[in-house]
């Protein structure tokens, strides 16, 4: 195999720091979900607030797939910790827009 496709070439990346970029890069993602879900839900924007918690839910998944462990697995832990208040939060929210929805149709 010849270095222009990557594969041979000592200084391409590895799969561990593709998989450690991908992490940071999700629990960023997360990170900042979770900030604008809670913003939205207290400035009282509930339907919006839901679609950022959808985000959160997407990228902690993907975090979940990944796998992570030490201060990673901390972060994941307190990031998982605030979906569930925020979901907490907004579970009537949820609840009426469900009622919407049914009365919609």
């Amino acid at each position: 195999m010849s270095s222009a496709d990557g594969l041979s070439d000592p200084s391409a990346p590895k799969k561990p720091s593709l998989n450690g970029a991908l992490l940071v890069a999700q629990l960023l993602r997360a990170t900042l979900a979770s900030m604008r879900c809670r913003n939205l839900v207290d400035d009282g924007r509930h339907d919006e607030a839901l679609l950022e918690l959808a985000l959160l839910d997407d990228a902690l998944d993907q975090v979940h797939d990944i796998g992570c462990s030490g201060d990673r697995r901390r972060d994941f832990e307190q990031l998982d910790a605030q979906r569930a208040r925020l979901r907490r939060l907004l579970q009537p929210a949820s609840n009426d827009r469900r009622a919407q929805d049914v009365n919609d149709e």
